[in-house]
């Protein structure tokens, strides 16, 4: 199982408490009207729009898909600004166990591992397998995600998800029906039903 990473923040001060990791996902299911990471709504459609904004030949088409060279990239972010498509084309595939090695590196200086994206809930089976990962190999680590919360938690199948991450950081756009919508086409009646939810359980933890 691999997972799309946008971009990997070793150092972030703000994606938590302390000194963390933060992994950036690409894929959201929302499209805010003010969206912080537009880059990481949806998946590159190597349409090779791209290519040619490069300054220094970094993104290529090679048989019809894009290719990053992440050596000869200056990130001016031409190509990004140019994608029609709220995407990127410098995006990495990673396993559980390239991601772990990426964290690895850093471990003497974090104290804990932070998902977001895009929308990193899309990706939690991914993310429960690295959690479970990061707890046997980094026992003294937090890991978090910060989620839109539009899926519904509650139900079985992120029980496991629920139950590696230690802490969730739940960003909830409007409180009113009528102004989530209007910000993100999407209800947030799953949203704050989670809030609920989750406030329950760290209610019973404590």
């Amino acid at each position: 199982m691999n997972v799309i990473v946008n971009k990997i923040i070793k150092f972030s001060n703000v994606d938590g408490p302390g000194n963390r990791t933060a992994i950036f996902l690409q894929e959201c299911n929302m499209h805010c009207r003010y969206c912080h990471n537009p880059e990481t709504i949806n998946i590159c459609n190597n349409c090779g729009l791209c290519v040619n904004t490069c300054p220094t030949k970094a993104i290529s088409l090679e048989n019809n898909r894009i290719a990053w060279n992440k050596e000869l990239c200056i990130d001016c972010d031409n190509c990004v600004k140019s994608c029609r498509r709220y995407s990127s084309p410098k995006t990495v595939s990673y396993s559980v166990q390239e991601l772990l090695d990426e964290v690895r590196k850093v471990k003497p200086f974090v104290r804990g591992v932070t998902f977001s994206g895009g929308e990193c809930s899309l990706n939690y089976q991914f993310i429960t397998d690295f959690f479970k990962e990061i707890k046997r190999n980094f026992a003294d680590f937090t890991c978090f995600v910060d989620t839109n919360g539009l899926v519904d938690f509650s139900e079985g199948k992120y029980a496991d998800f629920v139950k590696f991450t230690d802490f969730f950081m739940l960003d909830i756009k409007a409180y009113s029906e009528e102004e989530h919508i209007a910000l993100t086409k999407k209800s947030n009646e799953n949203i704050l039903k989670n809030l609920e939810f989750l406030m329950k359980i760290i209610s019973f933890m404590k």
